[in-house]
């Protein structure tokens, strides 16, 4: 399924076109964590 930026969104079409981003951010975040304990 294609999900184009001139359809209209509802919430659940927003949310499975953000979260591939949303995921990215977070597993960015957890490895810049746990880099941060590991390289002292």
């Amino acid at each position: 399924m294609r999900i184009q930026l001139s359809d209209h969104f509802s919430y659940g079409r927003l949310l499975r076109f953000v979260i591939s981003s949303i995921l990215m951010m977070i597993c960015t975040s957890l490895y810049g964590i746990v880099d941060g304990f590991f390289c002292v």
